[in-house]
C-alpha cells in the first residue's frame, strides 16, 4: 500500500514528550480520516489479538544424563505462598506515596486551564460532516467545564462545613426548626411525660364530654369536640352554649374540670419550653432514667428465675470436681454446657429479634399452658386413683389382720363339739363363722 504524504508516520514522531500538532491538515488527509472511520463503525478500534499463551506442558523434556552418571537432582523453588488465614493477621503494606507533580506537568496543566473552549476554532477545509462533530464536541467538553468548576465550589463548601465553620442562614434555620420539631416530637412521645400530662389531659376531657352527654349533648357532636381539642376552644363558647344548659352541680364540675385542665395545660407547656431550652440535660436526664428501669426490669426477671428454678436440677450448673475422675469431670463439664445453652435459648425467647421469633415463643407458651392443663388432668386422675388404691390395700391389710368381712361384728368360735348351722344364718354371718373355725382350726 502506498505510504500517504500527508499523514506522519508515529514512529517518527520526535520522542521528547511533546506532540507536534500541525497547524494545516489538507482536505484529501480528513477525506481519508472520514473513510477510516465509516468503515470502523465510528472510529470503534477493533482490540488486537492476543497472543497464543504458551502451555504449561509444553516445557522442554529433561536432558538425558550420560551412562554411568547420576542425575543431578531437580532444583525445587521453595513456596513462598502465603496461607490464606494468615495473609489477613500480617500487617499490610503501606502504598507510597503519591509523587508530586514535576514542574513541566505543572506548566502543562496551566497551559491547558489558560485555553477558552470558545477560542478553539476548526480548520477552514473541515469538512461538513466533521464541522458537526467538531461542534458537539465542543459542546461536551463545555457542558464538563461547568460541572468540574461547580465540583470545585462544592468541594470549597464542604471543606468549610468539616472544619465547623458556620452554615449558609437559610440552611442554619431549616436545621434549627428540624431540630426543635425533633425535640417535641421525642418529648411527647415520651411515656414519662405522657402518663404526668397527656394522660391526666385525656381523663379531664372524657369526664367533660361525660357530663355533657348526661345533659343531653349528642354523641355525634361529643366525638367533633373530642376530635377538635377541648383545649382549643374559647371560654366564651361554654359560656354561651354549655353552661346555661345545665344544672347548677354539673355547671360547677364543668367549670371545675376545665380549671384543671387549664392548669395541667400550662404546666405541659412549661415543661416543654425548659426541655427544648437544654435539650442536652433532658436526654442525659432520660437516659439516665431509662438505665436504671431497664436495670429494675432484667433484675425482677433474674430474681423469677432464681426463684422458679431453685430445685431443677437440670437448670443449675455444678462444680467441676478438682480430684474428680475423668467420668465425673466430663460429666460435669456435660451439665453446664447443656445448662449454658439453656440460658442462652431462655435470653433468645425472652428479647426476640424479629416478627417470626416473636410469633414462635408465643406459640410455644400456648402450646405450653396445653400441656400444662393435660399433665393436670392427669395427674388429678392418678391421684384419685392412687386414694382409691391405698383405700383398697387398707380393707385387705384389715381382712388380712382381723379375718372377717369388713363392717362385721366379731364373733367368739364355737366350743368344741359344736357344730355350725349355716341355713340359719345370713351370708356375712355364714362366712365370719367359717374365717373364725379356720382360724380355731390353725
Amino acid at each position: 500500500m502506498a505510504k500517504d504524504p500527508s499523514v506522519t508516520d508515529p514512529t517518527e514522531l520526535p520522542d521528547n514528550g511533546d506532540l507536534q500538532v500541525p497547524n494545516h491538515i489538507s482536505e484529501d488527509t480528513l477525506n481519508s480520516l472520514d473513510k477510516a472511520m465509516d468503515a470502523a463503525g465510528l472510529g470503534e478500534v477493533a482490540a488486537p489479538p492476543e497472543p497464543e499463551k504458551i502451555k504449561e506442558d509444553a516445557a522442554p523434556a529433561a536432558a538425558t544424563p550420560e551412562p554411568g552418571k547420576t542425575p543431578a537432582a531437580p532444583v525445587v523453588e521453595p513456596d513462598t505462598t502465603i496461607p490464606p488465614a494468615l495473609a489477613d493477621k500480617l500487617p499490610k503494606a503501606t502504598e507510597p506515596a503519591p509523587a508530586a507533580p514535576s514542574d513541566e506537568e505543572v506548566r502543562r496543566v496551566a497551559e491547558l486551564e489558560a485555553i477558552k473552549i470558545d477560542d478553539i476554532k476548526p480548520p477552514e477545509d473541515i469538512s461538513p460532516r466533521n464541522v458537526v462533530n467538531f461542534d458537539k464536541l465542543r459542546a461536551v467538553a463545555k457542558h464538563w467545564e461547568q460541572k468540574a468548576s461547580k465540583a470545585v465550589e462544592l468541594e470549597a463548601k464542604l471543606a468549610a462545613f468539616e472544619k465547623g465553620e458556620a452554615l449558609p442562614e437559610p440552611l442554619k434555620k431549616e436545621l434549627d426548626e428540624l431540630r426543635h420539631f425533633k425535640g417535641l416530637f421525642d418529648l411527647e412521645n415520651d411515656p414519662k411525660f405522657q402518663a404526668e400530662f397527656n394522660k391526666g389531659i385525656e381523663k379531664l376531657d372524657d369526664e367533660i364530654l361525660a357530663i355533657m352527654k348526661r345533659n343531653a349533648f349528642g354523641e355525634e357532636d361529643a366525638a367533633a369536640l373530642k376530635k377538635t381539642g377541648l383545649g382549643k376552644v374559647p371560654l366564651g363558647w361554654w359560656e354561651e352554649n354549655i353552661l346555661p344548659n345545665v344544672p347548677f352541680i354539673d355547671r360547677e364540675r364543668i367549670m371545675k374540670r376545665l380549671a384543671e385542665r387549664a392548669d395541667l395545660d400550662e404546666s405541659r407547656q412549661q415543661r416543654l419550653q425548659q426541655a427544648l431550652a437544654d435539650r442536652p440535660t433532658y436526654l442525659k436526664q432520660r437516659e439516665t432514667e431509662f438505665r436504671k428501669e431497664y436495670e429494675t426490669y432484667t433484675s425482677e426477671i433474674q430474681k423469677t428465675v432464681d426463684a422458679l428454678t431453685k430445685d431443677v436440677p437440670w437448670a443449675q450448673p455444678v462444680a467441676v470436681p478438682k480430684d474428680g475422675t475423668p467420668e465425673q469431670i466430663a460429666a460435669s463439664e456435660a451439665h453446664n454446657a447443656s445448662v449454658a445453652q439453656l440460658e442462652t435459648t431462655f435470653q433468645e425467647a425472652l428479647w426476640p429479634k424479629s416478627a417470626a421469633a416473636r410469633a414462635e415463643i408465643a406459640c410455644a407458651a400456648v402450646a405450653a399452658t396445653k400441656l400444662a392443663g393435660d399433665i393436670r388432668i392427669i395427674g388429678d386422675a392418678l391421684r384419685a386413683e392412687r386414694a382409691t388404691s391405698t383405700s383398697l390395700r387398707k380393707e385387705i391389710e384389715t381382712i388380712k389382720s382381723a379375718g372377717r368381712l369388713p363392717g362385721t361384728s366379731i364373733k367368739p368360735p364355737l366350743g368344741a363339739g359344736k357344730t355350725l348351722n349355716l341355713s340359719s344364718m345370713s351370708d356375712d354371718d355364714a362366712i365370719e363363722a367359717g374365717l373364725r373355725e379356720a382360724e380355731a382350726g390353725q
